[in-house]
């Protein structure tokens, strides 16, 4: 009885143990399943003979799949990933840990790439057991690719730039070079100043330094800006490098801290094309400081004062207001009304001529406007005037004295009617001041012609020598091509209003097909009239015909060029 007892007791005791174990086991498995579900992967067991054992909670929130058969996971890897996966499979059976990388496709049909590794193994008789846990790589897939895709793209648009890029760090290391940079010497994991600048722009100190030390950021060409770019954290700039022979304009950028943008641009013929320009401008000035006329340059929108010849300085003095209407008139608070109203008719290539009397020297001028580019590239209004005081007078003299004789001869006609005895006496009167009023208007004529031509003999003596002077030196093409235009523009303003081209034919044209006669005039071929004048070959084509149509040369073989030479013969 007592025995019986005993073991009873003993039975209650494993009972009572096995259930403690059991529940110690449940709640490691629940510890297990938390552990397992706060690790960024899936775990898993499986057996190269049934497939899977086991997966961690994860598959369901990251594939999709609620219930997973054995092969599931075996079977939705990507087709062309399949045989690297099952090669790795089968070398683990020969012991071998493995790390492999493929996708797989989820429940809704989505793949995924993951990034699996082995654990452990464990060897039964038939069957590998294998213990791993894979990871989901997919936003690091697609991180990775953009990012490859983005570095292409980046190298390919500093390639495509034409002059020398750079990314270095602050050491002056080189990060990153283009193609022109790299075909200049630049070469990554050097030092600028060595592989690109060939240490040739490194001072005497520079050079001992180098020497003594070795490599180091200490060591930098004697133009670098990286310094003062650090310190501020600001681009640099030098404007007028010289350096291998050209002429550069160096940028120093900063991106980070660490690192910055280092660029050069050759503006070699951008500088040689500016000194040309400015000679080219500072003869024309010299040209019409010679000019015996008022002379000045204004902008055609603000009116301000850009230049005044020596002439205009002698009669005007120098300008203390930088507007024209300020400096040349007085008692105005703004443009001249003509003035504002010719800017509206101004146009390049035409000239305007009109005669004003100027309010601070009373005198009467001749003036002539002409749509210009200036050397800034902005629309300026180039005024010659010509002192027409003279002219004015005898012209004013001559009015006074026809208004004299017009009152004379009505009294003599009104007497006569009184008198019949006299009226052959006032009738031979009468004639005779008619000869003398014809006789004065002829003067007037003669005199105002003498005028022109005189004009006329100074272009021809004093300026235009002077623009064939510098047509004959090695100017750039566009300056030649303006020199030609402010040439052709003194021709027609050299030629007498009795002879002007306007009664010769151009008066029948429009102000565009004016410009194209003109250019065709000086030898210009189509394609060139057409970039000078920003329009297409077909429509210097249509102008040139229309040009012919309107001189009646359509069906002749007369060269257009030859026609409109001879209209100013």
């Amino acid at each position: 009885m007592a025995e019986k007892q005993t073991k009873a007791y003993q039975e209650e005791q494993r009972v009572s143990k096995l259930q403690r174990r059991l529940q110690e086991v449940e709640a490691e498995n629940k510890q297990l399943k938390r552990v397992l579900g706060g690790v960024p992967g899936l775990i898993y067991s499986f057996s190269t003979r049934s497939g899977a054992v086991f997966y961690s909670p994860q598959v369901e929130s990251v594939l999709g799949y609620t219930e997973l058969d054995p092969m599931r996971w075996h079977d939705a890897i990507h087709p062309e990933d399949l045989p690297r996966v099952d090669q790795v499979i089968e070398n683990s059976k020969q012991g071998q840990a493995f790390e492999v990388e493929y996708r797989i496709q989820d429940a809704w049909g989505h793949w995924h790439w993951f990034r699996d590794r082995s654990i452990a193994h464990r060897m039964g008789d038939d069957e590998v057991i294998i213990d791993g846990m894979a990871t989901d790589i997919t936003e690091y897939k697609e991180m990775a690719r953009a990012l490859s895709t983005g570095d292409s793209l980046v190298q390919k648009l500093m390639d495509s730039i034409p002059h020398p890029v750079m990314v270095l760090d602050k050491d002056r290391t080189i990060l990153s070079a283009n193609k022109a940079a790299r075909e200049a010497g630049a070469r990554m994991g050097c030092h600028c100043w060595n592989s690109f600048a060939k240490n040739q722009y490194l001072s005497s100190e520079q050079l001992e330094l180098l020497e003594k030390e070795g490599p180091s950021n200490k060591i930098h060409c004697n133009f670098c800006q990286v310094g003062p770019m650090l310190k501020s954290g600001r681009p640099q700039n030098t404007p007028d490098l010289e350096s291998f022979g050209r002429v550069w304009d160096t940028w120093w950028v900063p991106v980070t801290p660490e690192i910055y943008l280092h660029y050069a641009i050759d503006v070699t013929e951008r500088k040689q094309a500016e000194e040309i320009r400015a000679e080219s401008h500072d003869q024309l000035i010299r040209i019409l400081d010679g000019v015996q006329a008022v002379v000045y340059v204004c902008d055609i929108r603000t009116h301000d004062l850009l230049y005044m010849n020596q002439h205009s300085l002698e009669i005007f003095g120098p300008a203390k207001n930088n507007k024209c209407w300020q400096h040349f008139h007085r008692g105005q608070s703004g443009p001249c009304r003509a003035c504002r109203n010719r800017e509206t008719l101004l146009q390049r290539g035409r000239c305007l001529v009109y005669e004003q009397q100027n309010s601070r020297d009373k005198k009467w001028y001749q003036c002539r406007d002409y749509l210009i580019s200036w050397t800034d590239g902005r629309d300026v209004r180039l005024h010659i005037a010509v002192d027409i005081s003279a002219r004015k007078a005898a012209e004013q003299l001559l009015e006074e004295r026809v208004q004299e004789k017009t009152a004379r001869l009505t009294s003599e006609v009104e007497h006569r009617r009184e008198v019949e005895k006299s009226l052959e006496t006032k009738t031979r009167h009468l004639t005779e001041a008619n000869l003398a009023l014809k006789a004065m208007l002829d003067f007037r004529d003669a005199e105002r012609r003498a005028i022109e031509e005189n004009v006329s003999l100074k272009i021809q003596q004093q300026i235009l020598p002077h623009i064939q002077d510098i047509e004959l030196q090695n100017v750039h093409k566009d300056i030649q091509v303006r020199l030609a235009m402010i040439k052709d523009a003194l021709m027609r303003l050299s030629v007498p209003s009795h002879r002007s081209p306007a009664t010769s034919g151009y008066s029948r044209l429009t102000p565009m097909e004016i410009r194209v006669a003109d250019l065709v005039k000086q030898g210009r071929q189509t394609k060139e009239i057409s970039q000078l004048l920003n329009i297409s070959p077909a429509s210097v084509s249509t102008h040139r015909n229309n040009i012919r149509k309107k001189f009646n040369l359509n069906n002749k073989k007369t060269n257009l060029r030859v026609f409109l030479s001879s209209l100013e013969g």
